[in-house]
C-alpha cells in the first residue's frame, strides 16, 4: 500500500512516467513515505547505501553515459542532505543529470528545536540547476502546483545544459500511515526540443503537427509581443490559414505586428458578457499559446474552468509556463516554424463541417460594439484610440488604463507596449520616455496613456528626460483623484480601508507639465475632450503634450458597469 501524502504520490508517480527507474536510498525516518511508495510500486530498482557522501558519487557514476536523467538519489532530513554536496558538485560541473530528493521536516518547525531540521530549501545553492520544496497538498491547487513542480524539475535536468536538480519533499506526521492502494493518473508535462533538427527518437516533432488536424476545437493565444521580428515573428499568411482552417485565433493589443483582421481582440468583452453556463460552448479541445502575459483575467477563469484536452506552450527557451493549469507540452522552438506546419497539416485535412465553433466566436465578436459612453475616464481613452494613426507607439501604464484601452479597436500598425511582466504601477512613465529616445528623427509619436497614481509615482522621469533630450510624446492623463480600478473588486466598498487604499488625493499635474515645458491640456467634460484632442493628436506639432482628463471615480466604475449591461447576445 501507498502512503497517503499526496505530494508524495504525485512525485513517485511522475518519476514513473519520467522513466526515472534507479533509486539510490540512504536510510532514515523522514524518508521512509517516499522510500514505501517507491518500493510498493515494483518499478523502481532500489539500493541502499548508508552514508549519503558515497551514495551520492554512486549515483553519479551510473548517470555517467545518461543523456537524459534516469538516477534519483533520496535520503532523510537534517545533515543527510549536506553530505550529498560534494556529488552534487561534480556533477554541476560535469553537467550530468541527476535528481536528488530531500525528505524534510513541515517549515513551521525550523528554528522550533526539532530533531534534524535545518533549512533545506535551495540548500545545494548554485551547485543545482534548480531547487524547489513541494507543498504538503490540501487543495486542487496545492496539487496542480506539486504536479507542475515536478515536471518542471525533472525536465530541467536534461533542459540545454544537463545538470542535478533538488526536489525538497516536507512530510508530516504520522509518517508510517499506507492506506493508498493505488499510484494516482498524473498529468505528464513534455518538453520537446528543437523543431525541427533534433534527434526525435519518440516521434513527438512528426506527431503533434499530425495530431494538430483531430482536433475539433483549436485556439490559438497571442500573449504579449512583437509578431512582425525576432524569435516571436509569425507570418500574416500563417494565421490566414490557421483561421481558415478553423482555428479561432486570441490577441490583445499587446500583441503587436500581427494581422488584426483574423485576431479576435475583444474576446475579455465576450466572456465578460456570456453567462458562465455557456462559456463550454466556446472552450477549446486544443490550446496553443506563444508569447508574454494577457492583461484579461476572465481568459484565465475562462480556461482554468474549461480545461481543453491538450495545452501546447511554443516558445524559443522551452520554458514551462502552465497559466492554464493544463499544459501538455512545452515546445521548445520557433513559434512561426511551428505554425507554419500547424496550417500546413491545417489545410491538408479535410475542412471542417462548417466550423460552428470558429463561426460562433467571430460572430459574437463582431456583433460587440466598443464602449460609446458619458464622460468619463473610459471616453477618454476611447477617443485617444480612435484618434490614432500610425506611425505610433503606444505605451499603457498598468491597472485601468491598460485595462479601459483593450475594450477598444485600434488603427492597424500602431505598436502596442505596457509593463506586464510584473504588472506593476511603477516605472511605467519611465519606460514610455525612454522608448521614445529611438524616434528622435522620425515621424513617429509616442504616447502615454496613465492613470494618476502610475503618473504621479513617476514624475520625475519627466523633467530628468526632457532636461536632456527632445522627444515627441503625447501623456493622456487620466486623473480621478485616486486609485479608481479599486471600485470595481467586488465588495471593496464594504472594507474598513476602501479609502486609505485609493490613496485620495487633490493634486494636479498642471504646474509640474508647465515648468517641465509641456503644452498642458485640461479637460474637466466632454466638450473640452473633443475640442483639445485633435490637437492632442496632431503629428504636426512637434512638441511635448500633457492632457489631463478629470473625472469622477464612482462614475467610472458605473460607466464601465453600464457598458456590459447594454451589450445583448
Amino acid at each position: 500500500m501507498y502512503p497517503n501524502k499526496k505530494n508524495i504520490l504525485q512525485l513517485v508517480a511522475l518519476m514513473k512516467q519520467h522513466e526515472v527507474n534507479r533509486v539510490i536510498i540512504s536510510s532514515g525516518a523522514r524518508n521512509l513515505p517516499i522510500v514505501q511508495a517507491l518500493v510498493r510500486s515494483e518499478y523502481f530498482i532500489c539500493s541502499t547505501i548508508v552514508d549519503e557522501r558515497s551514495a551520492g558519487f554512486v549515483a553519479l557514476g551510473m548517470s555517467l553515459k545518461e543523456n537524459k536523467c534516469s538516477v534519483a538519489l533520496c535520503c532523510t532530513s537534517g545533515s543527510a542532505a549536506l553530505n550529498y554536496a560534494p556529488a552534487i558538485a561534480e556533477a554541476w560541473h560535469r553537467n550530468i543529470c541527476l535528481l536528488v530528493i530531500t525528505a524534510d521536516r513541515p517549515e513551521a518547525w525550523l528554528g522550533q528545536g526539532e530533531n534534524q531540521t535545518i533549512r533545506q530549501q535551495n540548500i545545494f545553492g548554485s551547485f543545482v540547476k534548480m531547487s524547489v520544496t513541494l507543498p504538503e497538498v490540501h487543495t486542487d491547487e496545492d496539487e496542480w502546483y506539486c504536479n507542475r513542480l515536478i515536471n518542471e524539475a525533472i525536465l530541467e535536468t536534461s533542459h540545454i545544459k544537463p545538470g542535478p536538480v533538488h526536489i525538497n519533499v516536507p512530510i508530516s506526521e504520522p509518517l508510517l500511515e499506507f492506506p493508498v492502494e493505488t499510484l494516482p493518473e498524473v498529468r505528464v508535462i513534455q518538453r520537446i526540443p528543437s523543431w525541427p533538427g533534433v534527434d526525435d527518437t519518440d516521434g513527438e516533432l512528426e506527431y503533434l503537427p499530425r495530431r494538430y488536424g483531430y482536433f475539433d476545437r483549436p485556439m490559438l493565444i497571442l500573449g504579449q509581443g512583437n509578431y512582425g521580428a525576432g524569435p516571436l515573428m509569425i507570418l500574416d499568411s500563417v494565421l490566414a490559414n490557421l483561421h481558415s482552417g478553423g482555428c479561432v485565433i486570441l490577441g490583445e493589443h499587446l500583441a503587436c505586428n500581427c494581422d488584426t483582421k483574423h485576431v479576435i481582440r475583444n474576446f475579455d468583452t465576450i466572456l465578460e458578457v456570456l453567462p458562465e453556463e455557456g462559456w463550454a460552448n466556446y472552450a477549446p479541445d486544443l490550446l496553443i499559446t506563444v508569447g508574454g502575459q494577457l492583461v484579461s483575467k476572465t481568459i484565465k477563469k475562462f480556461l482554468r474552468k474549461h480545461k481543453p484536452e491538450m495545452h501546447w506552450h511554443v516558445s524559443p527557451w522551452g520554458e514551462l509556463v502552465d497559466t492554464y493549469q493544463s499544459l501538455t507540452h512545452a515546445i521548445q522552438t520557433s513559434p512561426g516554424g511551428f505554425l507554419w506546419d500547424l496550417q500546413a497539416m491545417s489545410k491538408a485535412q479535410p475542412p471542417r463541417e462548417a466550423m460552428p465553433y470558429l463561426s460562433g466566436w467571430y460572430r459574437i465578436s463582431k456583433h460587440i460594439p466598443p464602449p460609446a459612453q458619458d464622460y468619463s475616464d473610459l471616453m477618454a481613452v476611447g477617443e485617444l484610440m480612435k484618434a490614432i494613426a500610425k506611425p505610433a507607439v503606444l505605451h499603457l501604464a498598468n491597472s485601468s488604463s491598460v485595462r479601459l484601452a483593450h475594450l477598444f479597436p485600434l488603427a492597424d500598425g500602431v505598436q502596442v507596449y505596457a509593463n506586464r511582466g510584473t504588472s506593476g504601477i511603477e516605472g511605467c512613465l519611465s519606460t514610455a520616455l525612454g522608448e521614445t529616445y529611438r524616434y528622435f528623427t522620425s515621424s513617429t509619436t509616442t504616447y502615454f496613456v496613465t492613470g494618476d497614481l502610475a503618473f504621479f509615482t513617476d514624475m520625475n522621469a519627466l523633467w530628468g528626460f526632457l532636461n536632456n533630450h527632445h522627444c515627441n510624446l503625447r501623456i493622456l492623463l487620466n486623473n480621478n483623484r485616486g486609485g479608481g480600478i479599486f471600485h470595481c473588486l467586488p465588495g471593496f466598498n464594504q472594507t474598513d480601508a476602501n479609502e486609505i487604499a485609493i490613496a485620495y488625493h487633490n493634486i494636479s499635474a498642471k504646474e509640474w507639465a508647465i515648468e517641465c515645458g509641456l503644452i498642458y491640456l485640461e479637460v474637466h467634460n466632454h466638450d473640452d475632450l473633443m475640442n483639445y484632442m485633435p490637437a492632442f493628436t496632431d503629428k504636426d506639432i512637434e512638441s511635448c503634450m500633457l492632457m489631463e482628463v478629470f473625472s469622477a471615480r464612482i462614475e467610472n466604475s458605473i460607466e464601465l458597469e453600464n457598458y456590459y449591461d447594454a451589450i445583448s447576445l
